[in-house]
């Protein structure tokens, strides 16, 4: 059996004497889409912040590829193989779609500032993933100016320039319609598939969840209290007192 690509062994987080992330294992095997799901409060933005280095775990360890990355920088980690979106879509408000992309990629490969700068605004490659992920016809917009759906899709584009082994979205489709939500969510799945990217991530639409996990893990007060697939998790007892209702 294959080790896993990212494991999360014994992770603990605390605010203020409150447990934001109590004693969290789990695990990702490549090409795995995994869902984290809870309740409001149940501890995933936190977990997912612990995974990416944007906060310091207090006790555990998260280990990608074998190797420990607990500590490190987020720009190291995304170099590691790691890409992520957040609830609200970062981008850069000030650079056109496609500049945004080709810098991403320039990063991800250190690069030297006189090679990024030739490539900003003429990269294949870069267009290559607006194409994949249908925001061609934006390539020449500036990010501060696109619609909400369209910012996602450009955040989720910033990410896959990086070419990441294992996705990171946290509510990945969060104030959008129900129409683009699964549209978005079908073109993660289509170029996990195709590059072989593990994803990781939350949300609180369970037609999404259902619809395009492979296996689920429950968060319940910064605890796992169940995992497995979506059959598992909607005949569990616990997730439906604790969440599903």
């Amino acid at each position: 059996m294959n080790a896993p690509l990212l494991e999360v062994s014994s992770l603990w987080k605390s605010f203020d004497a409150v447990d934001a992330v109590r004693n969290v294992s789990l695990s990702v095997t490549g090409g795995e889409i995994v869902a984290v799901i809870g309740p409001n409060g149940a501890g995933k933005t936190t977990l997912f912040n612990l995974m990416h280095g944007e906060l310091v775990a207090d006790a555990g360890d998260v280990r990608f590829d074998e190797r420990s990355i607990l500590g490190l920088p987020t720009h190291a980690i995304a170099r590691r193989g790691i890409g992520r979106t957040f609830q609200v879509p970062a981008t850069f408000a000030s650079m056109t779609v496609r500049e945004s992309v080709a810098l991403v990629r320039s990063a991800s490969e250190a690069r030297d500032a006189a090679v990024v700068s030739a490539m900003l605004g003429i990269d294949a490659s870069s267009d290559a993933i607006l194409a994949r992920l249908r925001v061609a016809d934006l390539s020449n917009a500036h990010c501060g100016a696109l619609a909400y759906g369209d910012a996602k899709r450009v955040e989720l584009a910033l990410a896959l320039a990086t070419k990441p082994r294992l996705l990171l979205m946290d509510e990945p489709t969060a104030g959008m319609t129900p129409r683009a939500r699964r549209e978005l969510m079908q073109l993660v799945v289509d170029f996990a598939h195709a590059d072989n990217v593990s994803v990781l991530f939350t949300e609180h639409d369970m037609d999404i969840v259902f619809g395009f996990a492979e296996r689920l893990i429950v968060l319940d007060r910064g605890a796992v209290i169940a995992e497995g697939t979506p059959e598992d998790i909607r005949a569990n007892p616990d997730v439906r007192a604790a969440y599903l209702g």
